[in-house]
This record gives C-alpha cells, structure tokens and sequence, in this order.
C-alpha cells in the first residue's frame, strides 16, 4: 500500500489500532463536531473496539474504524480483494460494498 493511502487511513498498522489515527490530507483543517445516538449493541460494539485499540476513547475508537471501513470500500471499489484467513488455515471473502 502507498504511504498516501497509509496515511489517509490511520497508522503504520493501516487499520488505526496503533499509533494515534492520522487526518487524510484533503480533509478541512476545521473537525465538526458529529452528535450521534447509538443503539446499547452499537455502543458495546464501539466500548470493544475502544479496548481492543489500547483503551483509547470512545470517539478514536470510532475515528479509527470508519478510517478502516473507509479504506475496505475504497480497496473494493479498486477491485481488491480481502480474504479472511483463520488460524486453521479457513479462508472467508468479505464481501464489502463496492
């Protein structure tokens, strides 16, 4: 992957769970602030991934998994591929929006 693309997505890990997410560099110097009312299971979801990125808060954990979806879709709409391999060797395509 291109150190643009690196960039624009998050960390040196490409999927935000490391270091502090970085801003795409087209992105407005100004952060709106976005209020949202999650569901109790969408609200879990993000106390997990909040956890499991080194116990960052709520909204990083949140910034760092839209940079990963956001980079899923655009790898998609380039007709990549991204194939799920468990430890047992199971491979499962993810089939994402294009």
């Amino acid at each position: 992957m291109s150190d643009s693309a690196e960039n624009k997505y998050g960390d040196e890990n490409k999927h935000g769970a490391g270091k502090e997410s970085v801003a795409p560099a087209d992105a407005p110097a100004a952060v709106e602030p976005l209020a949202l009312t999650l569901s109790g299971e969408a609200r879990q979801a993000v106390d997990i991934l909040a956890e499991r990125y080194g116990g960052v808060g709520p909204a990083e954990a949140l910034r760092r998994a839209l940079g990963l979806a956001a980079f899923l879709v655009e790898e998609a709409a380039r007709g990549s591929v991204v194939v799920i391999e468990r430890r047992d060797g199971e491979r499962h395509r993810l089939v994402l929006p294009e």
